[in-house]
């Protein structure tokens, strides 16, 4: 692991303290994890100048106490660092009955835990205030701190609230930062670059090259690259302390005139210790030939242990039952049928196996395939106990959110439209309504639900969202822009040759778009007529059979079979193969911003809308029959409300969050 530090201008202002807390488990303890803790504190008193440190000792006080060696067997990380948190509350509500109030609002801070799992780490976090903790992977940024912001109302002296947790994996950036430097970032649009950094000269360049805008910037930066676990060799010293706020003589010092930000080194590298050889294991023999003391044993077996070893004894069983009947048929079983469900119980053994384990992702994929070979025979009587186990079981692990009735938020007046619409756009609390064969656009006032017509004198073939206004794109070459204050205004576009556009999508003052035929992707402005070639010819792939793009600094391309495809400055990047159940096939419209966590897809094939994280995880699925025949949604800023329009219907989705 590589850990930066960095803190901008720390003395600025005499009332305002920025502090990085480190707490690493020594001695061979590392299963305890590392815990790292950052903080801001605004309209200090002088008096509260070490508030920070006192939260941050009593915080690693509390988790390390529950790693006690008496206490290892039991040891929870989460329940650990939930523990903590819950003295941390006592802690600033002790505070503020003693008249202590001043840190009310203007304490900001985040809590990262890494703990060693499977070769790897898991990620334990919270944070308090508007602080940002954001993570990158293969050049996405999500911004993980947004699912544990505080509810209006909450108890204000209840700092501290929900743990959020993942696995991480090497290469991943974990970055944390307070909420003035992250502003600056995004602004200067340093967060995609510094996302993709590992080395300290990176930072010391960009830094250099950004001296004006960061030389007037406050805050902290704590910035992690991961790399693979390595386990410590029991004996061999830690380099650095069990409680430190980064000593002085393991960091590098760098400034710039009004600038000053810490770093620290990278860890040392230990080599993995050899591990002993694996036991032999005793043949099985008759229970009267087994002496009872070995017997008694099993007794003392830990429950997970035992657990699996229950389920390693049932499928010697289930495959001695196989194998039996292998040669012959069912009773009222073709040969087929009887093979579909031998295979398919295997598999589901396997998948509870690895549920046991943990491994939600390969149970997924292992009950899936256990769908499929039951696919052919699911209409069958004799197939419905284990057709009904799997739907469970995959809907549970795809997030399923069955909707009967979905909200009605509008039901769209077309009796003055010559066509009933089929795509929508939301802009300053309004959605707008329009049809590719259509020059007339329906607006709905959000508040009120007031529909009025709207017409541009041309047809709305697609469009996209452009800041303050929309652009639309009329045959042959026509874009066209509107905004609620300037109406609308034309502007020619050239395209390349051979290339037919099928859709839009806009990032800042550029306007990019698609052609699936020919797997292009034609960059345009408002400025000039002529489009120029996005994809770069070394590409490794094009968009090709692409049914919509959408931008938030990547661009991401659904394709009609269902695969993500993600570039990056004409690059190709990846493919996300998405793992769903059931099977994404012909989906229609992606959508997402540089502002928004997930990705939205429109699935009216499956009659359901779709949001996942960026590096394609399921957050939630979300089916109702009356998104079958669904033609487009829209999500307005914030990502928590999506609009799904079938016909003259507008259905609302209101509270998409994490579960």
């Amino acid at each position: 692991m590589k850990i930066f530090e960095f803190q901008f201008n720390p003395k600025a202002q005499k009332d305002r303290f920025f502090q990085v807390f480190s707490f690493e488990s020594t001695g061979g303890q590392e299963e305890q994890g590392s815990l790292y803790v950052v903080g801001e504190l605004q309209n200090a008193l002088p008096s509260n100048s070490n508030f920070l440190q006192k939260l941050a000792d009593l915080i690693y006080k509390e988790y390390a106490g529950s790693a006690k060696p008496a206490q290892k067997k039991s040891f929870s990380h989460t329940n650990a660092l939930k523990a903590s948190l819950r003295k941390a509350n006592d802690f600033l509500a002790a505070e503020s009955k003693k008249g202590n109030v001043d840190w009310l609002g203007n304490m900001h801070v985040a809590i990262l835990l890494f703990a060693p799992a499977n070769g790897g780490y898991t990620l334990y976090f919270t944070k308090a205030g508007n602080i940002k903790v954001w993570m990158a992977r293969n050049g996405s940024i999500v911004d993980v701190g947004m699912s544990l912001e505080k509810e209006d109302g909450s108890d204000p002296a209840k700092v501290f609230g929900n743990v959020g947790s993942g696995k991480v994996m090497a290469d991943d950036r974990i970055a944390v930062a307070t909420k003035e430097l992250f502003d600056v970032f995004s602004k200067e649009n340093l967060l995609q670059t510094v996302s993709q950094f590992k080395e300290e000269k990176q930072f010391k360049n960009l830094f250099k090259s950004k001296e004006k805008a960061l030389s007037k910037t406050a805050g902290a930066l704590l910035f992690f690259f991961v790399e693979p676990f390595v386990r410590q060799t029991e004996g061999q010293p830690i380099e650095n302390g069990a409680s430190f706020s980064m000593p002085t003589n393991l960091l590098s010092r760098f400034s710039l005139p009004n600038l000053s930000f810490l770093m620290s080194i990278k860890r040392p590298k230990i080599s993995l210790p050899t591990l002993p050889a694996a036991p032999k294991i005793s043949p099985l023999v008759p229970e009267k030939f087994i002496p009872k003391s070995k017997l008694q044993a099993f007794y003392n077996v830990p429950p997970m242990k035992k657990a699996l070893g229950l389920l390693f004894i049932l499928a010697l069983i289930l495959g001695i039952g196989f194998a039996i009947f292998k040669g012959g048929t069912f009773q009222g079983i073709s040969l087929d049928a009887q093979g579909a469900l031998e295979s398919a119980q295997t598999l589901q053994f396997q998948a509870e196996q690895q549920l046991a384990l943990e491994n939600e992702r390969e149970a997924n994929r292992l009950f899936q395939e256990a769908w499929q070979k039951i696919v052919p025979f699911a209409d069958r009587e004799d197939f419905t106990q284990i057709r009904q186990e799997l739907e469970t079981q995959l809907q549970k692990l795809n997030k399923v959110e069955f909707i009967g009735n979905p909200e009605l938020f509008a039901q769209l007046d077309t009796s003055g439209l010559p066509e009933t619409p089929q795509k929508v756009l939301a802009l300053n609390g309004n959605l707008y309504f329009y049809n590719p064969f259509s020059s007339q656009l329906l607006a709905v006032e959000a508040a009120s639900k007031s529909q009025a017509v709207l017409s541009p004198g041309r047809n709305l073939k697609f469009g996209d969202n452009f800041g303050n206004a929309f652009l639309f794109f009329a045959d042959p070459n026509v874009l066209i822009s509107f905004s609620e204050t300037a109406g609308w205004q034309e502007h020619q576009v050239a395209f390349p040759e051979n290339f037919t556009p099928q859709g839009i999508s806009t990032f800042g003052q550029s306007i990019y778009f698609f052609d699936g035929g020919s797997g292009q992707i034609a960059k345009a402005s408002l400025a000039q007529t002529a489009t120029e070639q996005w994809i770069s010819a070394a590409s490794a792939k094009k968009p090709l059979d692409a049914a919509s793009i959408t931008i938030d600094g990547n661009i991401w391309v659904l394709r009609q079979n269902g695969e993500i495809q993600r570039y990056f400055k004409g690059q190709y990047e990846e493919s996300i193969a998405l793992q769903i159940f059931p099977v994404l096939e012909n989906p229609t419209k992606i959508y997402t911003r540089a502002e928004l966590s997930y990705l939205y897809i429109l699935d009216a094939e499956h009659a359901r809308v779709l949001v996942l994280s960026k590096f394609g995880d399921i957050i939630r699925q979300y089916q109702s029959p009356e998104f079958r025949e669904a033609t487009d949604f829209a999500v307005p800023p914030g990502g928590s409300t999506m609009y799904v329009l079938r016909g003259t219907q507008v259905f609302r989705i209101a509270d998409i969050v994490p579960e």
